[in-house]
């Protein structure tokens, strides 16, 4: 957010978040809640929020597997093994893009 940002809140559903800071990017895992920004600050308030860095990305990948198998089974009906699901690659990529040089920048 550049400052002096015009206020206005945003809904999060389920995905990955890159926080660029003086200090770099941070990634997060985040799963439903909302983000404030204000025009000196953005605060994030969410179900479940993840740091990309404390997450093991080989532990994530593989129970992204799992949970794929998992909601093949159950015939890719929606529910709470596709939101599962949804929130387990968002750890994933959280977890990755803490560990990329550029932070999981796009472009």
């Amino acid at each position: 957010i550049l400052p002096r940002h015009t206020p206005m809140l945003a809904l999060l559903g389920v995905g990955s978040l890159r926080l660029q800071t003086r200090e770099g990017v941070r990634a997060f895992a985040v799963q439903e809640g909302f983000a404030e920004i204000a025009p000196d600050r953005v605060t994030v308030a969410a179900r479940r929020v993840e740091d990309g860095a404390q997450i093991e990305p080989e532990a994530a990948a593989a129970q992204v597997r799992a949970l794929r198998e998992k909601a093949a089974g159950a015939g890719g009906a929606a529910g709470p093994a596709q939101a599962e699901l949804a929130y387990a690659r968002a750890r994933a990529r959280a977890a990755r893009d803490a560990r990329s040089p550029s932070g999981g920048a796009i472009g």
